[in-house]
Protein backbone atom coordinates (compact mmCIF):
# COMPACT_ATOMS: atom_id res chain seq x y z
CA UNK A 1 0.00 0.00 0.00
CA UNK A 2 3.36 2.30 0.64
CA UNK A 3 3.68 2.31 -3.09
CA UNK A 4 0.97 4.26 -3.88
CA UNK A 5 2.03 7.02 -1.13
CA UNK A 6 5.71 6.80 -0.22
CA UNK A 7 5.50 9.53 2.30
CA UNK A 8 3.40 9.88 5.17
CA UNK A 9 1.72 13.49 6.50
CA UNK A 10 3.96 15.42 8.94
CA UNK A 11 1.82 17.54 10.22
CA UNK A 12 3.39 20.79 11.49
CA UNK A 13 1.51 22.13 14.48
CA UNK A 14 0.94 18.86 15.91
CA UNK A 15 4.62 18.33 15.87
CA UNK A 16 5.31 21.45 17.56
CA UNK A 17 1.88 21.19 20.14
CA UNK A 18 2.27 17.14 20.76
CA UNK A 19 4.17 15.60 23.83
CA UNK A 20 7.28 14.63 21.25
CA UNK A 21 8.64 18.36 22.47
CA UNK A 22 9.44 16.83 25.73
CA UNK A 23 11.46 14.35 24.56
CA UNK A 24 15.33 15.48 23.82
CA UNK A 25 16.63 16.33 20.09
CA UNK A 26 18.25 12.47 19.82
CA UNK A 27 14.92 11.00 20.51
CA UNK A 28 13.06 12.77 18.18
CA UNK A 29 15.98 11.75 15.74
CA UNK A 30 15.46 8.60 16.27
CA UNK A 31 11.27 8.53 16.42
CA UNK A 32 11.16 10.24 12.73
CA UNK A 33 13.59 7.70 11.40
CA UNK A 34 10.96 4.28 13.56
CA UNK A 35 7.99 6.10 12.11
CA UNK A 36 9.34 5.87 8.37
CA UNK A 37 10.49 2.62 9.52
CA UNK A 38 6.57 1.40 10.31
CA UNK A 39 5.07 3.52 7.52
CA UNK A 40 7.24 1.01 4.81
CA UNK A 41 6.53 -2.06 6.89
CA UNK A 42 2.62 -1.24 7.11
CA UNK A 43 2.13 -0.18 10.63
CA UNK A 44 3.84 -2.53 12.90
CA UNK A 45 7.09 -3.19 13.39
CA UNK A 46 8.59 -6.40 15.75
CA UNK A 47 8.63 -5.80 19.40
CA UNK A 48 12.78 -6.22 19.44
CA UNK A 49 15.47 -3.25 20.53
CA UNK A 50 17.91 -4.96 19.15
CA UNK A 51 16.07 -5.04 15.92
CA UNK A 52 14.59 -1.56 15.89
CA UNK A 53 18.07 0.02 17.14
CA UNK A 54 19.56 -1.51 13.71
CA UNK A 55 16.41 -0.55 12.14
CA UNK A 56 17.11 3.24 13.51
CA UNK A 57 20.76 3.11 12.59
CA UNK A 58 21.64 3.35 16.22
CA UNK A 59 23.50 1.56 18.98
CA UNK A 60 21.38 -0.38 21.18
CA UNK A 61 21.93 2.16 24.59
CA UNK A 62 20.80 4.96 22.78
CA UNK A 63 17.60 3.56 21.18
CA UNK A 64 16.37 1.65 24.58
CA UNK A 65 16.83 5.19 26.19
CA UNK A 66 15.02 6.66 23.27
CA UNK A 67 11.89 4.11 23.41
CA UNK A 68 11.60 4.48 27.51
CA UNK A 69 10.99 7.85 27.12
CA UNK A 70 8.62 7.73 24.25
CA UNK A 71 6.63 4.97 26.02
CA UNK A 72 6.62 7.38 29.02
CA UNK A 73 4.24 10.08 27.18
CA UNK A 74 2.73 7.20 25.32
CA UNK A 75 3.69 8.03 22.12
CA UNK A 76 5.24 4.55 21.30
CA UNK A 77 2.66 2.00 21.95
CA UNK A 78 3.11 -1.87 22.12
CA UNK A 79 0.59 -4.11 20.58
CA UNK A 80 0.23 -7.76 22.00
CA UNK A 81 0.75 -9.90 19.11
CA UNK A 82 1.45 -7.41 16.50
CA UNK A 83 4.27 -5.05 17.45
CA UNK A 84 5.24 -1.77 17.92
CA UNK A 85 3.21 0.98 16.79
CA UNK A 86 2.63 4.61 16.78
CA UNK A 87 -1.21 5.38 16.61
CA UNK A 88 -1.33 8.57 13.93
CA UNK A 89 0.81 6.11 11.28
CA UNK A 90 -1.68 3.82 11.99
CA UNK A 91 -4.51 6.00 11.01
CA UNK A 92 -2.66 7.43 7.87
CA UNK A 93 -2.37 3.51 7.18
CA UNK A 94 -6.25 2.83 7.45
CA UNK A 95 -7.12 6.01 5.23
CA UNK A 96 -5.43 5.41 2.82
CA UNK A 97 -6.69 1.89 2.87
CA UNK A 98 -10.20 3.25 2.57
CA UNK A 99 -9.15 5.23 0.00
CA UNK A 100 -7.73 2.22 -2.11
CA UNK A 101 -10.89 -0.16 -1.28
CA UNK A 102 -13.87 2.47 -2.20
CA UNK A 103 -11.81 3.64 -5.59
CA UNK A 104 -11.40 -0.44 -6.50
CA UNK A 105 -15.22 -0.62 -5.49
CA UNK A 106 -15.84 2.01 -7.95
CA UNK A 107 -13.88 0.66 -10.63
CA UNK A 108 -15.87 -2.66 -10.73
CA UNK A 109 -19.40 -1.05 -10.42
CA UNK A 110 -18.48 0.90 -13.18
CA UNK A 111 -17.27 -2.16 -15.03
CA UNK A 112 -20.60 -4.02 -14.46
CA UNK A 113 -22.67 -0.94 -15.59
CA UNK A 114 -20.87 -1.18 -19.05
CA UNK A 115 -20.81 -4.82 -19.29
CA UNK A 116 -25.01 -4.46 -18.48
CA UNK A 117 -25.40 -2.13 -21.01
CA UNK A 118 -23.39 -4.03 -23.66
CA UNK A 119 -25.52 -6.96 -23.19
CA UNK A 120 -28.73 -5.13 -23.38
CA UNK A 121 -27.72 -3.35 -26.73
CA UNK A 122 -27.01 -7.26 -27.77
CA UNK A 123 -30.31 -8.27 -26.58
CA UNK A 124 -32.50 -5.70 -28.11
CA UNK A 125 -30.51 -5.99 -31.70
CA UNK A 126 -31.14 -10.20 -31.71
CA UNK A 127 -35.13 -9.78 -30.81
CA UNK A 128 -34.80 -7.45 -34.10
CA UNK A 129 -33.23 -9.78 -36.35
CA UNK A 130 -36.22 -12.42 -35.88
CA UNK A 131 -36.85 -16.42 -33.99
CA UNK A 132 -32.94 -17.08 -34.72
CA UNK A 133 -31.85 -14.63 -32.89
CA UNK A 134 -34.67 -14.91 -30.00
CA UNK A 135 -33.38 -18.28 -29.63
CA UNK A 136 -29.53 -17.20 -29.87
CA UNK A 137 -30.88 -13.85 -26.82
CA UNK A 138 -32.12 -17.25 -24.32
CA UNK A 139 -28.84 -19.34 -24.54
CA UNK A 140 -27.32 -15.42 -23.91
CA UNK A 141 -29.81 -15.14 -20.89
CA UNK A 142 -28.93 -18.16 -19.45
CA UNK A 143 -25.42 -17.97 -19.47
CA UNK A 144 -26.00 -14.50 -18.09
CA UNK A 145 -27.77 -15.88 -15.24
CA UNK A 146 -24.81 -17.93 -14.39
CA UNK A 147 -23.26 -14.77 -13.66
CA UNK A 148 -23.85 -13.78 -9.76
CA UNK A 149 -25.65 -9.74 -9.55
CA UNK A 150 -23.60 -7.56 -7.79
CA UNK A 151 -24.94 -6.91 -4.50
CA UNK A 152 -25.06 -3.61 -2.89
CA UNK A 153 -23.64 -3.68 0.90
CA UNK A 154 -25.59 -4.01 3.70
CA UNK A 155 -25.84 -1.00 6.20
CA UNK A 156 -27.59 -2.52 8.88
CA UNK A 157 -25.71 -2.73 12.51
CA UNK A 158 -25.70 -5.55 14.96
CA UNK A 159 -25.75 -4.45 18.48
CA UNK A 160 -21.98 -4.76 18.99
CA UNK A 161 -21.58 -2.25 16.02
CA UNK A 162 -24.23 0.19 17.94
CA UNK A 163 -22.39 0.07 21.37
CA UNK A 164 -19.17 0.69 20.23
CA UNK A 165 -20.54 3.70 17.97
CA UNK A 166 -22.26 4.82 20.85
CA UNK A 167 -18.39 5.14 22.71
CA UNK A 168 -17.59 7.84 20.14
CA UNK A 169 -20.84 8.98 19.09
CA UNK A 170 -21.23 7.60 16.01
CA UNK A 171 -24.44 8.06 14.29
CA UNK A 172 -26.46 5.03 13.21
CA UNK A 173 -26.78 5.45 10.00
CA UNK A 174 -23.01 6.34 9.54
CA UNK A 175 -21.48 3.13 7.96
CA UNK A 176 -18.06 1.77 8.56
CA UNK A 177 -15.18 1.38 6.90
CA UNK A 178 -14.23 -2.19 4.78
CA UNK A 179 -11.09 -1.62 7.18
CA UNK A 180 -12.97 -1.20 10.22
CA UNK A 181 -15.61 -3.97 9.28
CA UNK A 182 -12.81 -6.43 8.25
CA UNK A 183 -10.68 -5.74 11.93
CA UNK A 184 -14.52 -6.59 13.51
CA UNK A 185 -15.05 -9.72 11.73
CA UNK A 186 -12.25 -11.30 13.65
CA UNK A 187 -11.98 -9.77 17.09
CA UNK A 188 -15.87 -10.95 17.09
CA UNK A 189 -14.86 -14.86 16.47
CA UNK A 190 -12.90 -14.18 20.07
CA UNK A 191 -14.28 -16.19 22.61
CA UNK A 192 -14.85 -13.13 25.11
CA UNK A 193 -15.94 -10.58 22.82
CA UNK A 194 -18.71 -9.44 24.55
CA UNK A 195 -17.55 -9.71 27.71
CA UNK A 196 -14.25 -7.67 26.56
CA UNK A 197 -16.78 -5.05 24.89
CA UNK A 198 -18.47 -4.45 28.62
CA UNK A 199 -15.11 -3.90 30.32
CA UNK A 200 -14.12 -1.39 27.51
CA UNK A 201 -17.53 0.23 27.93
CA UNK A 202 -17.04 0.36 31.78
CA UNK A 203 -13.32 1.88 31.29
CA UNK A 204 -14.66 4.62 28.90
CA UNK A 205 -17.62 5.42 30.70
CA UNK A 206 -16.09 5.33 34.12
CA UNK A 207 -14.24 8.79 32.89
CA UNK A 208 -10.90 7.26 31.41
CA UNK A 209 -9.44 10.39 30.05
CA UNK A 210 -7.05 8.55 27.95
CA UNK A 211 -9.30 6.45 25.26
CA UNK A 212 -8.66 5.59 21.73
CA UNK A 213 -8.90 8.79 19.02
CA UNK A 214 -11.49 6.63 16.82
CA UNK A 215 -12.94 3.46 16.27
CA UNK A 216 -10.42 2.36 13.72
CA UNK A 217 -6.92 2.68 16.59
CA UNK A 218 -9.62 0.72 18.91
CA UNK A 219 -10.36 -2.13 16.74
CA UNK A 220 -6.44 -2.46 15.75
CA UNK A 221 -5.59 -1.42 19.51
CA UNK A 222 -8.05 -4.18 21.09
CA UNK A 223 -6.03 -6.27 23.45
CA UNK A 224 -4.33 -3.28 24.92
CA UNK A 225 -7.53 -1.53 25.74
CA UNK A 226 -8.40 -4.77 27.47
CA UNK A 227 -5.65 -4.93 29.40
CA UNK A 228 -6.39 -1.51 30.84
CA UNK A 229 -9.61 -1.68 31.47
CA UNK A 230 -9.03 -5.62 33.70
CA UNK A 231 -5.84 -3.65 35.23
CA UNK A 232 -7.53 -2.10 39.04
CA UNK A 233 -7.12 1.67 39.11
CA UNK A 234 -5.03 1.54 41.93
CA UNK A 235 -2.43 -0.44 39.94
CA UNK A 236 -2.58 1.83 36.96
CA UNK A 237 0.45 3.73 36.55
CA UNK A 238 -0.29 7.87 36.55
CA UNK A 239 -0.28 9.73 33.71
CA UNK A 240 3.01 11.84 33.71
CA UNK A 241 2.72 15.47 34.27
CA UNK A 242 2.76 17.63 31.18
CA UNK A 243 4.13 21.03 31.10
CA UNK A 244 2.28 23.94 29.63
CA UNK A 245 5.32 25.15 27.83
CA UNK A 246 7.45 22.08 27.67
CA UNK A 247 10.33 23.37 24.91
CA UNK A 248 10.58 26.47 27.03
CA UNK A 249 14.13 26.75 28.55
CA UNK A 250 13.05 28.41 31.84
CA UNK A 251 11.74 25.42 33.97
CA UNK A 252 10.39 27.49 36.42
CA UNK A 253 8.38 30.13 36.74
CA UNK A 254 7.95 32.63 40.09
CA UNK A 255 4.82 31.21 42.44
CA UNK A 256 1.76 32.43 41.13
CA UNK A 257 3.62 33.83 37.87
CA UNK A 258 2.34 31.98 34.42
CA UNK A 259 4.86 31.54 31.09
CA UNK A 260 2.43 34.14 29.80
CA UNK A 261 2.85 36.65 32.61
CA UNK A 262 6.60 36.68 33.00
CA UNK A 263 6.80 36.72 29.24
CA UNK A 264 4.64 40.06 29.22
CA UNK A 265 6.36 41.20 31.95
CA UNK A 266 9.86 40.87 30.41
CA UNK A 267 9.16 42.03 27.38
CA UNK A 268 7.73 45.15 28.77
CA UNK A 269 11.07 45.55 30.71
CA UNK A 270 12.70 45.06 27.61
CA UNK A 271 11.27 48.03 25.76
CA UNK A 272 11.76 49.90 28.87
CA UNK A 273 15.23 48.97 28.81
CA UNK A 274 15.55 49.98 24.97
CA UNK A 275 13.57 53.38 25.43
CA UNK A 276 15.74 54.76 28.58
CA UNK A 277 19.50 53.75 26.55
CA UNK A 278 17.75 55.82 23.70
CA UNK A 279 17.20 58.56 25.43
CA UNK A 280 20.59 58.51 27.00
CA UNK A 281 21.98 58.48 23.42
CA UNK A 282 20.47 61.74 22.39
CA UNK A 283 21.45 63.11 25.21
CA UNK A 284 25.33 62.25 24.74
CA UNK A 285 24.72 63.32 20.95
CA UNK A 286 23.62 66.74 21.96
CA UNK A 287 26.35 67.05 24.61
CA UNK A 288 28.86 66.47 21.97
CA UNK A 289 27.89 68.69 19.70
CA UNK A 290 28.13 71.82 22.32
CA UNK A 291 31.61 70.60 22.45
CA UNK A 292 31.66 68.28 25.62
CA UNK A 293 33.97 65.33 25.71
CA UNK A 294 32.79 62.00 25.50
CA UNK A 295 31.17 60.20 28.26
Amino acid sequence: MTKELPYWQFMVGDWFKGDIQCCTHETKGIFVDLCSQLWRKGGYLPDDNATLATLCRCDLERFSTARNELEKWEILQTSNGSGVCVEFILEQLENMRDKHDKRAAAGRKGGNTKQLNRRSKARLLLEQKGSNALAFSDTTSESESETPPIVPKGTKKDEYQLRIDTLYNRRESTAWSDSEMRKYRKLKKRADFAEELTEIERLYNGGYEYRRKSISTLLNQWTGEVDKARTPAAEQPPAPEKRLFPSSPIEDYPEGVTPWDYWKTTQEQWEKDRAENKKRQEEEARYLELGGEPW
